[in-house]
């Protein structure tokens, strides 16, 4: 019995091994099943969306090959970028693989989970298995229920050894960096984030102790020493500081960063220190803007006085802050945005992550363009090289669709001909995604763009 991981997502060496599929390997401890990752990373440049739709084709038929060849297997293709709470665009794709699945091996059992397809149940209301044929099951919530299925329907043992290991992952093609959960799930009620729906507003704890044993043996066996815990805010892990404890006591040599809340750096800045001590060079806080009534609309329950405040906290013990700001939002003119970029970069934070206002395709439906349906995000393709995406908006069916994704915008701002015919009237606001894009390009220093996937890159650096 084999049983394939897929990852779909075009990865360009920078973004560690899936999680999800990590936590899957760990179950399998059957010594009659052989587990092989298929993996979509290529490190090398990319010169134009030919040469990587060249490279898509390719990945996929090295999937095809194996299907073929294969008489005893199970497939599961996540459609998690990274980490469970994070979706991106990119079902094309899958749809692609699983067609070509279907065509090569009509019996092979295929299930696809992960947080895109929780995105289109949670969010848009649609069950995935209404529209794709070619697939066993869709697998909603926590991707994990893979292997229950693999207990209960194919009686392969499996079991929580606690320690993700990692044996199937080429680890040549991989950063040496890598991305760990102490818990899964959001208790925030923030309006504008789809991280809290995926696990219906629960937050999951698991043992802080695993995340310490995991971070061990990849010091240990694989030499690793930076990581990025990518709960939706480690800080609301209770166990947080008995964490940084033991990696005091321990003496475990490693640099790392987090995602914390405004008013947990307030509520625990008599712990910045300890944390530091322990090796945190930096904590990704979602500010998104500085005015105290756009901060209201969005439901993130602080004010600018409380930023200010955090900014000092964290200043006075030298740990980065990697600030999320998000402009674009409905009824922002011109002035305000530029405001607001102004006012965020004289904060001198130690990184900018820029966000595009995501707008549901539910509300691009009801308030920018009827024609807009939920099934549209299907359709949308942006997991490709940044230099490509000039070629993509040229080619996007709906160009309307980008309303409804947060990075396309940043991530396009040195590439993207702001010329561009596709970006026409698009807008959900006063300001047209034309005007939104000039303005972001005129005021944000493009040599130090920061997105998403950079993130892992200044882990292990100094403030």
């Amino acid at each position: 019995m084999k049983i394939l991981l897929i990852d779909p997502f075009y990865n360009n060496g920078v973004v560690p091994p899936n999680y999800s599929l990590g936590e899957i390997e760990k179950y399998i401890v059957d010594t009659n099943v052989e587990i092989e990752v298929i993996d979509f990373v290529h490190k090398n440049k990319i010169e134009n969306l030919d040469e990587f739709k060249k490279l898509e084709n390719d990945f996929i038929n090295k999937i095809v090959e194996k299907v073929k060849k294969e008489t005893n297997a199970i497939i599961y293709i996540t459609t998690s970028y990274g980490i469970p709470l994070k979706q991106k665009p990119v079902y094309p794709r899958v749809k692609k693989i699983l067609k070509e699945i279907r065509e090569n091996n009509s019996m092979i059992p295929v299930y696809v989970g992960g947080a895109t397809v929780n995105y289109a149940q949670k969010e848009l209301g649609i069950n995935l298995q209404d529209y794709e044929e070619n697939v066993t099951d869709i697998i909603y919530g926590d991707e994990i229920k893979f292997v229950d299925i693999l207990s209960e329907k194919y009686g392969i043992e499996t079991k929580d050894i606690g320690i993700i290991k990692w044996n199937n992952w080429n680890w040549e093609k991989y950063p040496k960096h890598i991305s760990l959960l102490s818990a899964k799930g959001c208790p925030s009620a923030c309006n504008f984030c789809f991280e809290n729906k995926i696990f219906d507003n629960k937050y999951i704890r698991n043992n802080i102790d695993l995340l310490i044993e995991n971070i061990k043996y990849l010091v240990k066996e694989k030499g690793i020493t930076n990581f990025a815990i990518e709960d939706s805010s480690f800080l609301f892990n209770i166990d947080f500081e008995y964490f940084c404890d033991k990696i005091i006591k321990d003496n475990i040599n490693i640099n790392w960063t987090c995602y914390a809340k405004v008013f947990q750096i307030n509520k625990y800045h008599n712990l910045l220190e300890k944390m530091k001590n322990a090796g945190c060079t930096s904590i990704i806080i979602g500010i998104e803007t500085t005015n105290n009534e756009d901060l209201e609309k969005l439901q993130k329950g602080i004010t600018n006085d409380e930023i200010n405040k955090m900014i000092g906290y964290m200043n006075e013990v030298e740990i980065g802050i990697q600030g999320c700001f998000m402009v674009g939002m409905p009824n922002s003119s011109r002035e305000h945005i530029i405001q607001s970029v102004k006012y965020a970069k004289q904060l001198d934070l130690f990184l900018y992550r820029w966000h595009i206002f995501q707008l549901p395709l539910i509300e691009i439906h009801n308030t920018v363009d009827k024609t807009v349906k939920p099934e549209d995000y299907f359709t949308m393709q942006l997991n490709v090289p940044d230099n490509c995406l000039d070629e993509v908006l040229s080619n996007i069916n709906k160009p309307i669709l980008l309303l409804n994704e947060e990075h396309f915008l940043i991530r396009g701002l040195r590439y993207i001909d702001e010329e561009n015919a596709a970006f026409g009237n698009i807008s959900n606001s006063i300001v047209t995604y034309k005007e939104l894009f000039k303005i972001l390009k005129d005021n944000i220093n493009l040599d130090a763009i920061f997105d998403e996937e950079e993130m892992y890159n200044k882990i292990g650096k100094e403030k």
